[in-house]
């Protein structure tokens, strides 16, 4: 071989190697004025239970010349205090776009469409050093072609309201284009209304390591699909992603997802990661293509829980200061609760037991039993015991323990379990607020701002015997059109019995009652109620079967 041709043979070499390179935005990484302390902690900080971020990087900015894969990012800290998290969870999402601004403010949802999740871990406090970059290695990496604009969304997931204060780290900040920012805050849920546009047009300082992107080639690894959860409670969304699977240049992905696992449906988009809405059990897996080459991951799959363990504990508020469950008892029963104030809540104002001890207590159909109450003030206290298991805390299932309470001292009430009561394990709900305000059996999910709320799982004997095709969503009941205007059929498998009807919003409010017969196995509903999310709860009254089904009223 003579020197030219073997010195073609070492440039050909060197150019398939992959260089890591960086591109740093501003790239003087200096700081400009005007950005407050709200905005400064962002994208990291976790003041709030959820914040979320989204910036968009134009191809101009980044200037990075070929397709290119992108392995992480940094953010420079600026400040860090005493204050800062233990550990922080943070997901971080990437996209291809065309826009090289927000054109208005919009929903979450809307910016995650087509996004690939390429971090979802936790940030410990030792990440974040002042006047250093805070670097996040992707466990997907993420192909670039830079005929694009770049986003990035970045979500911390402290739960609850916040877990540091306003300004425990804070990152620089410089000028960018006009609305290439924009965020979303809120304790107790994640956000789902619109987001806030930077008014001062500020972005978050940003490091971009990346690296030359190689082209897949032969027969790709799928990897494996990783759940973020086995079992959640039915209309819940579970975050599928790969793990192990190949990447490069010309890689796609398709998801599919059953709920027999023999019948499949193609899921749009060609993203590494799936969150996916499940109603029942449902089978999941992806098919990794490289150009004519595919493989597919093993199957998985995601159950959904009995009703029984998927109560309203989102946003129900509460301040327990002064207002709250000291101990609580019921007669003739192994129940039998001390407690002090709120010291034992899984999370603000709320606390949920398990079936074991003193804790938890075994029922009669038709008997009547005591329930005695110490509040630490004065209080209207209600209790819920959800005797048809349909994991709702409904009207015709609440007592009224108290209207005002003394200090310290031990107030009474007296139920009786009927005897349509389901048997075996439901939900019990012990709720207080300062008397003198409402409290009573639409309040079973509402946000307070006094008072705590105690959930706890009792046992059933004597009543009606169900099988767990009753404990679940009958799933052979359809709805149709679903949205609609309010008028919906329900097709009730030929039934033609007499149905107990129930409209509940998703606060766990019972909006409308009624009693319908199924005429030729079907139920017409004119429905009045506002726009938005519901559920249809309906009791066949001879066999008690029942199904609870998923509504949107346009």
């Amino acid at each position: 071989m003579n020197f030219k041709s073997l010195l073609s043979v070492v440039l050909v070499f060197i150019s398939l190697i992959s260089f890591s390179q960086s591109v740093t935005i501003p790239a003087s990484n200096n700081a400009a004025t005007g950005a407050g302390n709200s905005l400064k902690r962002k994208p990291l900080g976790s003041y709030y239970g959820f914040e979320r971020s989204a910036f968009i990087y134009t191809s101009t900015e980044l200037g990075i010349a070929d397709t290119s894969t992108i392995t992480s990012i940094a953010f420079y800290v600026d400040s860090v205090n005493s204050f800062i998290a233990t550990n922080t969870p943070v997901k971080v999402y990437l996209k291809e776009i065309t826009a090289s601004a927000f054109s208005t403010s919009s929903i979450l949802s809307t910016e995650l469409n087509t996004a690939t999740l390429v971090f979802n871990d936790t940030l410990n406090n030792t990440d974040f050093v002042d006047s250093a970059w805070t670097t996040i290695m992707f466990s997907n990496s993420f192909i670039y072609n830079p005929a694009n604009n770049l986003e990035i969304i970045i979500e911390t997931n402290a739960g609850g309201s916040g877990n540091e204060s306003q300004l425990s780290k804070g990152f620089r900040y410089n000028g960018a284009p006009a609305k290439c920012f924009q965020y979303w805050q809120q304790d107790n849920t994640a956000p789902t209304g619109t987001g806030t546009l930077d008014p001062d047009s500020l972005r978050p300082n940003i490091t971009i390591n990346y690296t030359s992107a190689t082209m897949c080639s032969g027969t790709p690894n799928p990897g494996v699909i990783l759940a973020s959860d086995t079992a959640v409670c039915a209309g819940s969304t579970v975050d599928l992603v790969l793990q192990g699977n190949s990447s490069g240049w010309g890689m796609q992905y398709v998801w599919q997802y059953s709920t027999d696992s023999i019948n499949w449906t193609n899921v749009n988009g060609q993203q590494t990661n799936y969150s996916a809405q499940v109603n029942s059990i449902t089978y999941f897996k992806c098919m990794a293509i490289c150009f004519f080459s595919t493989a597919e991951t093993p199957v998985i799959s995601v159950n959904t829980l009995l009703p029984i363990y998927c109560y309203c504990d989102d946003n129900i508020g509460g301040g327990c200061s002064g207002y709250s469950i000291d101990s609580l008892s019921i007669n003739s029963t192994t129940f039998n609760v001390t407690v002090t104030g709120c010291e034992n809540n899984i999370s603000s104002h709320y606390s949920n037991y398990p079936a074991s001890g003193n804790y938890t207590a075994t029922l009669a159909a038709t008997q009547t039993y005591t329930m005695t109450i110490r509040q630490t003030g004065n209080n209207i206290t209600s209790m819920w015991i959800d005797y048809d298991h349909d994991g709702v805390f409904g009207i015709n299932e609440w007592e009224q323990l108290n209207t005002t309470s003394t200090t310290n001292g031990l107030s009474s009430a007296a139920f009786t379990v009927p005897s349509t009561a389901y048997n075996g394990l439901t939900g019990m709900r012990v709720r207080t607020r300062a008397s003198g305000v409402q409290n009573d059996s639409t309040n079973a999910c509402t946000n307070f701002a006094s008072g705590e709320t105690e959930d706890f799982l009792i046992t059933i004997s004597g009543g009606l015997n169900i099988g767990l095709k009753d404990q679940i969503n009958k799933t052979d009941v359809t709805i149709y059109p679903n949205p609609s205007n309010g008028s919906f059929t329900i097709e009730t498998e030929g039934v033609s019995n007499l149905f107990k009807l129930e409209l509940i919003d998703v606060l766990g409010n019972t909006v409308l009652q009624t009693e319908q017969a199924a005429s030729n196995g079907k139920i017409k509903l004119n429905l009045k109620a506002s726009a938005g999310v519901y559920f249809i709860k309906g009791i066949n009254t001879v066999n008690r079967d029942y199904f609870i089904k998923k509504i949107v009223i346009e």
